[in-house]
């Protein structure tokens, strides 16, 4: 029987302890308070060669403080703010609060799924959009973005696992 104990507790996170006494485990993880442990993020793309299968691929120019004082490129996650319920909805919603491109939900595309890290039980949702033909004239493209044509020299593990996920789907097409 695994037993949960929370050991500390702030308004955005808890650090808890599972401890299975029959099987000799106890381990620390964070949870995540504010997204209850399921997150969104979402890796956009747009086609810069169809003959030769080029794409440039849209990532976040954020700072993360407990990478760098530096910019970094990441992928576009949710925050655990949003009012919304489900991941779909909640995708929409913060890229267009980050990037200022309006989706709708029909344009999105699953990539399943994967755990953020074995420190933490949050679960992130994986998405992607296809921008080709979204005219850049008539949105609000903020500088919080970044065309990039390898996402995969991002320190941002979500960025490499969803590349390799949105990379498989593209070939599969």
């Amino acid at each position: 029987m695994f037993k949960i104990e929370e050991l500390i507790r702030t308004a955005r996170f808890s650090l808890r302890m599972v401890s299975c006494y029959t099987k000799g485990i106890s381990y620390v993880f964070l949870h995540d308070l504010a997204s209850a442990g399921k997150t969104v993020g979402i890796l956009p793309f747009r086609t810069i060669n169809e003959d030769y299968h080029e794409f440039e691929y849209m990532l976040h120019n954020e700072v993360v403080p407990c990478w760098s004082t530096s910019l970094e490129k990441t992928l576009f996650v949710s925050d655990g703010t949003s009012q919304h319920d489900s991941a779909v909805d909640i995708a929409v919603d913060r890229f267009k609060t980050t990037t200022g491109y309006e989706i709708n939900e029909s344009q999105l595309i699953s990539l399943g799924n994967c755990r953020v890290s074995k420190y933490s039980d949050t679960m992130c949702h994986l998405y992607t959009v296809d921008l080709t033909n979204v005219s850049a004239n008539s949105q609000t493209e903020t500088s919080d973005v970044k065309w990039v044509y390898n996402p995969v020299k991002s320190v941002d593990p979500l960025v490499s696992v969803t590349y390799w996920k949105l990379k498989n789907y593209l070939y599969e097409l």
